[in-house]
């Protein structure tokens, strides 16, 4: 559950996917990946404290739609990152990057023998 600041002194709780059905289409933002194959995802940020966790957090909510009822994809992701500066689209940039590095890893422990080993 999340516990998303309404004002300074009511807080409410909801559940990811209830916030999803409550957003305006025009909250979310088309971005286009360029990656082995070009990908467009849309995106929304919000806000949230999360229980057990200091400090608000963005979350970003990606749909491979820009309708929710026509998505069959949504993904969820949070950063630590707690800049003004981040926005859906740089949380998209980043993690689709991510696989690259992951390959990369797998790749060198393999010409290095150290495939029983992990990496971090």
């Amino acid at each position: 559950m999340l516990s998303i600041k309404k004002t300074e002194r009511n807080n409410y709780k909801k559940r990811l996917d209830e916030i999803l059905l409550s957003l305006p289409q025009k909250n979310f933002t088309e971005v286009t990946l360029e990656q082995d194959v070009s990908k467009t995802v849309w995106v929304a940020t919000i806000e949230a404290k999360i229980k057990g966790l200091t400090c608000q957090r963005t979350i970003a909510i990606v749909m491979n739609n820009s309708s929710v009822k026509d998505a069959t994809e949504v993904d969820y992701l949070i950063t630590n990152k707690q800049y003004k500066t981040v926005t859906g689209e740089w949380i998209v940039r980043i993690l689709s990057q991510r696989n690259y590095i992951e390959k990369f890893y797998r790749e060198a422990k393999g010409w290095l023998g150290l495939k029983e080993y992990q990496v971090k």
